[in-house]
């Protein structure tokens, strides 16, 4: 029997606040039980239902306490994407400035700050630049102050290549030379806690090179690649940089033609995280390097 989707929380408000309740199982969406992959299906059903032809109307197949029922889901309705979806798409665009008004109210309440990890958090103010709404700037300039300030002494190689992604961007979309003492100074420190092989661990290396814990992490490692290249765009020039890419660079090269890029120290084609978006960011790294 295919998977069925659990009820776990109905967020207040909601259009399925009334109609569904945690503990309820959907089984099927318009009249037909699911017959193969239930996310597929019902994102299909929810495309449906957001159309001019669907009306809003998300119809399911509800089991609750013992016996299955036909419900609806009112839904508004955004309309149809386009064929060049998510370009010149007015769905998309209305969905994309909905997320923004939405993620900016999140961002407002004071109790954001404490809540919230720093990797999205970075990737929560990146989203709000790359809409291009000026309204959204004082926002924005509130979290550079944030991340330029950042320091940590566990797991920092995760955070810090999102952080100098924002503050990066955050430079080079309007200018702001504010953030460069901060953003100069997480990207040196980032290059000199490279290993002696350019890779990094969960914590920067030991002086020498060495790296602590479990060893090579290339997870954290690429996206703090693409932060010092995007960070020497924004202005930050130093020779550790440069070298701390040029090393990076060298050791992701040396995956080309042997299969995707692991996790760690693994083999390439390990089954274990065999890939989980790491050739896609080294593809971006490369793009950037020309």
């Amino acid at each position: 029997m295919p998977a069925q989707i659990a009820i776990t929380k109905v967020e207040e408000g909601s259009p399925a606040d009334g109609v569904l309740v945690v503990g309820d199982v959907i089984l099927g969406v318009d009249s037909k039980p699911f017959s193969y992959d239930p996310r597929t299906e019902m994102g299909k059903a929810l495309t449906l239902a957001e159309s001019e032809a669907g009306k809003g109307n998300l119809r399911l197949i509800r089991w609750r306490a013992g016996r299955s029922a036909q419900v609806v889901v009112k839904l508004p309705v955004p309309g149809t994407y386009s064929a060049t979806a998510p370009y010149d798409c007015p769905k998309s665009k209305r969905i994309l400035e909905q997320g923004c008004r939405d993620l900016a109210a999140r961002m407002a309440d004071p109790s954001y700050a404490q809540r919230l990890d720093p990797i999205p958090r970075s990737l929560n103010a990146l989203a709000l630049l790359a809409s291009g709404d000026p309204g959204y700037l004082p926002l924005i300039k509130k979290e550079t102050e944030w991340a330029a300030n950042f320091k940590t002494e566990g797991m920092a190689t995760w955070y810090y290549g999102y952080i100098m992604m924002f503050l990066s961007e955050y430079k080079i979309a309007t200018g702001d030379d504010s953030v460069m003492p901060g953003l100069t100074r997480l990207l040196l420190e980032a290059a000199n806690g490279q290993s002696a092989v350019g890779s990094w661990g969960h914590q920067f290396a030991r002086p020498g090179g060495r790296l602590y814990g479990y060893g090579m992490m290339n997870s954290p490692g690429l996206p703090l690649t693409i932060s010092l290249v995007m960070a020497r765009e924004a202005g930050v020039k130093d020779p550790a940089v440069d070298r701390a890419i040029e090393l990076s660079v060298r050791l992701m090269q040396f995956y080309i033609g042997k299969g995707a890029i692991p996790y760690g120290d693994h083999s390439p084609w390990i089954e274990n995280h065999e890939d989980n978006g790491k050739c896609g960011m080294a593809a971006v790294l490369f793009n950037l390097l020309g």
